[in-house]
């Protein structure tokens, strides 16, 4: 199960403190601001919402890697261990769209993919926004931001669909130079080289290397491609010799998991 947290601090700069924070996951709900009375703790429901986290749920975070820091010693030691184990969601959207980047990578760009059309204010907008708005309105914009989180969560999951075949999974794309990573349910240790492209496998990851190219591909278009002969079926017209992976911002992700599952198969 997807469980989402958020924290907020003060500014971005010295001397920053947590503030406030909201967390959300199936069936758990905690959100607080920061108390006026210094002898109440207002940080313990999110210690036990942490403490209680199983590891077979999965914990996100949205560029959080500052105010994780900020908020680490208001933790236990069990809480800021569960915080570690946190996967960044804009850090999995963004290696995974790496070869055809997004306009935007903000959380509320992110969210609309997801299908969430509210308002979203993170980071030094909520900052201000805590300082001019009531109580009430913190909290709504608090809960508001998780649902977005979970919008944008949406958008990696159909992300990760269009990203597999089994038991291939792509998580990244690296450009410079071209690297494909992800993961494979075999156990299985595979070294496949084929001219100028390697193929590797082992415990369960696997890795692509390959000399990808970009080329014009008409007048106005400019095409991802990678010279092999390999007998990939492609979705679009491409010259004998190369394998079309992208045409400005459409990837074709069945062309690219094509061409790994024919390599895998030169290794049997």
């Amino acid at each position: 199960m997807a469980y989402f947290l958020q924290i907020y601090i003060s500014n971005y700069g010295a001397h920053a403190r947590p503030v406030a924070y909201g967390a959300k996951g199936e069936g758990s709900f905690v959100r607080a601001i920061e108390a006026t009375d210094e002898t109440e703790d207002w940080i313990s429901p999110l210690n036990r919402f942490l403490e209680s986290f199983s590891l077979q749920n999965t914990l996100y975070l949205f560029r959080g890697q500052f105010e994780t820091r900020c908020i680490g010693p208001y933790l236990t030691k069990k809480a800021r261990e569960r915080l570690t184990e946190a996967v960044d969601l804009y850090d999995a959207i963004k290696a995974r769209t790496a070869i055809a980047p997004l306009p935007s990578y903000s959380m509320a760009a992110l969210a609309r993919m997801g299908d969430f059309d509210d308002t979203v204010r993170v980071a030094e907008e909520f900052s201000v926004y805590l300082k001019e708005q009531s109580t009430d309105a913190i909290e709504r914009q608090i809960e508001r931001n998780l649902d977005a989180m979970a919008a944008a969560h949406n958008f990696l999951k159909q992300l990760r669909r269009r990203l597999r075949r089994d038991p291939l999974e792509i998580e990244s794309f690296h450009l410079h130079p071209f690297q494909i990573r992800g993961t494979c349910d075999e156990n299985v240790r595979r070294y496949i080289q084929r001219d100028d492209l390697l193929y590797t496998e082992e415990d369960g990851q696997f890795t692509f290397d390959g000399p990808l190219k970009r080329l014009p591909y008409d007048d106005k278009r400019y095409a991802l491609v990678l010279e092999t002969d390999a007998p990939v079926v492609q979705s679009v017209i491409c010259p004998s010799g190369f394998l079309l992976f992208a045409l400005e911002d459409t990837v074709y992700y069945e062309t690219i998991l094509a061409l790994l599952e024919w390599l895998r198969e030169q290794g049997l």
